[in-house]
C-alpha cells in the first residue's frame, strides 16, 4: 500500500488555522450551544481538511497494539473480573475491548458512536453516547481517560468530573491521564502558537487538576510514569514548579506527564 505524502508547512498551517476557528466557536459558544455543535465541529474539521491525518495515514495495527498494551497495563493493577470498567472518550474502543477480556462489565462513553462501530464487539461491551459532559452509568469501579480532559470546555470541566464521580461506586478511582500544559501545545497549535488554540480547548498543570479533583474525591494522588505506582501530589506539584521556572524550549525536552487518580 502506498504510504500518503507528509503534508507541507502549508497544508499543516491550513490545518491549523480551521482547527483555529472552529475551538474559537466552541469557546465563545453558551453551554447549550458547545454541547449540541460538539461533534458537528468536528465533523466540518474533517471536511474541511481532507488531508487529515486520521483521514489518510493508517495507524500501524502492531504500534496500536503496543499503545493499548501499554494503558491497560498502567491500570491493571485495579483491573479484575469483577470490574465494571469505564473508558471515557473511548474513540475506537481498543482499550475498552482489551478491558473486556479481564473485567465483570465494559463501558466506552464518547460523543461519537461512529468511533464505535465493530463487527465483533466483545459481549460485556456497552457503547454509551455522551454529548461530552454527561456520564448516564453508574455502578463503575473503574473510570479511565486517556487524552480527554483537555478536549472539555474549561467551564464544564467540573461539572464533568462531578458526573464521573457519580457514575463510581464509594472506593471507585478514576485514572486520568492528560497533556501537561508546561510542556505544550500538544496539538497541532504547537508548531504556531504557545498555548494550546486548537481543540485542545485547555491543557492543565499538575497543580490546577489537582484543584478541580480534590473539591470532590476524597484522595488524589499522582503518577509520574503512568505505571500504577503512586505518589503524593504536593511532590509532584514542587516538580512542576521548578519545570515551570525553564524557557519553554526546554520544558518542551521534559517528560512531565499529568496522571492523577482520584478515590471515591
Amino acid at each position: 500500500m502506498t504510504q500518503p505524502a507528509e503534508r507541507s508547512l502549508e497544508r499543516i498551517r491550513a490545518h491549523y488555522e480551521v482547527k483555529k476557528e472552529l475551538a474559537a466557536r466552541l469557546m465563545r459558544a453558551s453551554r447549550e450551544e458547545r454541547l449540541a455543535i460538539n461533534v458537528p465541529v468536528h465533523e466540518e474539521l474533517y471536511q474541511r481538511i481532507t488531508d487529515h491525518p486520521l483521514l489518510t495515514k493508517k495507524r500501524s495495527p502492531e504500534l496500536r497494539a503496543k499503545e493499548v498494551e501499554r494503558e491497560i497495563r498502567c491500570i491493571s493493577r485495579w483491573l479484575n473480573h469483577e470490574t465494571v470498567f469505564l473508558e471515557l472518550g473511548c474513540g475506537d474502543c481498543a482499550v475498552s475491548f482489551a478491558a473486556a477480556k479481564v473485567a465483570k462489565k465494559v463501558y466506552g462513553l464518547d460523543i461519537n458512536a461512529k468511533l464505535a462501530e465493530s463487527k465483533s464487539k466483545p459481549s460485556n461491551f456497552e457503547f454509551v453516547l455522551s454529548d461530552g459532559v454527561s456520564v448516564p452509568i453508574t455502578g463503575v469501579t473503574l473510570a479511565y481517560s486517556n487524552q480527554l480532559m483537555e478536549h472539555i470546555h474549561p467551564e464544564d470541566a467540573l461539572e464533568q468530573l462531578q458526573n464521573i464521580y457519580n457514575a463510581l461506586d464509594p472506593g471507585a478511582l478514576y485514572f486520568c491521564v492528560t497533556p501537561n500544559r508546561l510542556t505544550g501545545p500538544h496539538d497541532v497549535s504547537r508548531r504556531f502558537d504557545k498555548v494550546a488554540t486548537g481543540f485542545h480547548l485547555h491543557e492543565y498543570t499538575i497543580r490546577e487538576l489537582h484543584g478541580i479533583f480534590k473539591r470532590l474525591f476524597r484522595r488524589v494522588t499522582y503518577v509520574p510514569m503512568s505505571n500504577g505506582r503512586e505518589f503524593p501530589v504536593w511532590l509532584a506539584e514542587i516538580y512542576e514548579f521548578l519545570c515551570s521556572l525553564l524557557p519553554l524550549h526546554l520544558r518542551r525536552k521534559m517528560r512531565l506527564p499529568l496522571v492523577l487518580i482520584g478515590y471515591k
